[in-house]
């Protein structure tokens, strides 16, 4: 017999069909099944298995990253912004008063069709 089908008939086992479920617990039902019918399956793989010398592997714990304590370093610093940031922040308003009812990605969008113009037209000089 399948996984799926152990799934189900073990779902079907348990369900009351005289009874309204909602979705959530229907869901929680199944997932419960799922879970136990995938560790037993496991389990049962792991007793086939030939036993040997070595250990069982374990789940390692994630490495924690270490804390630097010390209080001298400096914060972090912002990364400076770039020419593009600067020139949408000085374009956004003046391209938005000028097309209020564009929206924020067509805005962006005409801020670059500018930007390119103006890259293009500082190469051909």
């Amino acid at each position: 017999m399948t996984t799926t089908q152990q799934i189900i008939n073990q779902f079907t086992e348990i369900i009351d069909t005289e009874k309204e479920y909602t979705r959530a617990e229907l869901s929680k039902i199944l997932t419960q099944i799922y879970h136990e019918t995938t560790t037993q399956k496991k389990s049962l793989k792991t007793d086939k298995e030939p036993k040997t010398d070595k250990e069982p592997k374990t789940d390692k714990e994630p490495k924690k990253k270490a804390k630097k304590t010390n209080s001298d370093e400096e914060p972090k610093k912002k990364r400076e912004p770039t020419l593009y940031n600067l020139f949408v922040k000085e374009q956004m308003p003046i391209i938005k008063e000028e097309f209020p009812e564009l929206s924020r990605q067509d805005l962006m969008k005409k801020v670059g069709e500018i930007w390119k113009a103006k890259k293009a037209e500082k190469q051909s000089e």
